[in-house]
């Protein structure tokens, strides 16, 4: 069975191009469907526990690591 890339329908380089990048930019960003997925070991969890321990520090003056 000869494989031909270019008349395969369900492979468009530019395509997958388009969606690896839209991938890599979600993981940076750790958007609502990263935090879905992967919880509260997503790197959000990291972003969130040092604002959490910011806004703690302001109201009890305290930081808990």
């Amino acid at each position: 069975m000869p494989q031909n890339p270019s008349s395969s329908p369900s492979f468009s380089p530019s395509l997958f191009h388009a969606h690896s990048q839209e991938h890599e930019e979600d993981e940076m960003m750790c958007n609502r469907e990263t935090r879905f997925l992967f919880g509260a070991f997503s790197c959000d969890s990291v972003l969130n526990s040092n604002f959490n321990s910011k806004s703690r520090a302001k109201h009890h003056q305290r930081t808990e690591f």
